[in-house]
């Protein structure tokens, strides 16, 4: 029976290191999930056997819960920790020289590999000599990659998500403020893409299946209704007033051409006198053109006469001129 002691001992060393590199693996959180094989199992030099054995005891213990197995060794493929198993690797951690209700002292686990014949371990008998090698269940390889800190992981999607919501509002800011929509309408464009973004965003981060699915289907659904809403607005959406009332500032004298001053392009009656109207005069302008930077109104006067003069000269209500065609 002594014989049995070392085999004995290898399985409870491999069931805590094979429960501590699960709470490693999801910094020691139920709702993450750890792959064990091959991850933790070549983490641990495990084989197929060992593993499994291992994780049905965890298991049996309610310690883990499977996410993913297999009807073949090594069976369990990936695993979440219970509130029971976060506790007692807590609990392990906490009190490394005291046994917890289903693993060993952590201190007292002996890391065996191989056979056991020629081991230090010894059975009892008189004059008999026993060396072993102890060392402490967080003891792992210099060459093992810790697992990222869950702390961590959120910030990097968090910020390519800030960085992605404040690029697509730019765009879409200009591309609204060029089609002339009102900002309430830019407002409900910009939240929708911003939550599509993030669905795709959390789909790309998210481990769980089910989650990342639910996010692909809900992004989806957002960018189509997104589509749906530009082609509806394109085709039988609002067309823009015709007209709009403004009020001068000044004396406004009329340019032939939108862009080049009154004073050397000036709209004339037939007997040679500049049109315009003058200050504090409420006119009406028909639409807009564009010269170089400058915004120019077109106004056909009480005579007939036709012409342009800048948007500068004019005070008007707010969200003007974007409620006159551009196209004059």
């Amino acid at each position: 029976m002594a014989t049995d002691i070392p085999h004995v001992e290898k399985r409870q060393a491999d069931r805590l290191r094979v429960l501590r590199a699960v709470w490693e693996a999801t910094n020691g959180t139920t709702s993450r999930v750890a792959r064990t094989a091959p991850t933790i199992q070549m983490q641990l030099g495990l084989s197929d056997q060992e593993l499994e054995d291992a994780c049905d005891y965890l298991a049996g213990g309610g310690l883990i819960r499977p996410k993913s197995k297999i009807n073949e060794s090594p069976g369990y493929i990936a695993v979440q920790l219970t509130h029971r198993g976060v506790r007692e690797m807590e609990e392990s951690i906490s009190a490394p020289d005291k046994p917890t209700e289903h693993l060993p002292p952590a201190i007292s686990v002996v890391h065996i590999q191989g056979d056991v014949i020629g081991s230090p371990i010894q059975s009892g008998s008189p004059g008999a000599q026993q060396g072993t090698t102890v060392q402490d269940i967080s003891s792992e390889p210099a060459t093992e990659k810790a697992p990222a800190s869950e702390s961590k992981r959120p910030h990097s999607w968090r910020l390519i998500l800030l960085i992605a919501v404040a690029g697509l509002g730019a765009a879409v800011t200009a591309i609204l403020g060029i089609s002339r929509l009102y900002w309430w309408s830019l407002a409900l464009v910009m939240f929708a893409a911003g939550a599509a973004l993030a669905a795709v965003t959390f789909a790309i981060t998210e481990e769980e299946e089910k989650y990342r699915i639910l996010a692909l289907w809900i992004s989806n659904a957002l960018f189509a209704a997104l589509l749906l809403t530009a082609v509806i607005y394109e085709f039988i959406g609002p067309s823009p007033a015709r007209t709009a009332n403004v009020v001068t500032n000044q004396r406004v004298d009329l340019s032939a051409e939108a862009g080049v001053s009154a004073a050397k392009e000036p709209v004339t009656d037939i007997d040679g006198q500049t049109e315009g109207f003058d200050t504090g005069k409420a006119v009406t302008a028909t639409c807009y053109s564009l010269a170089g930077s400058s915004v120019w109104l077109y106004f056909v006067t009480s005579s007939g006469y036709a012409g342009f003069a800048p948007l500068s000269d004019f005070h008007y209500q707010r969200g003007f001129p974007a409620q006159l065609p551009s196209q004059c």
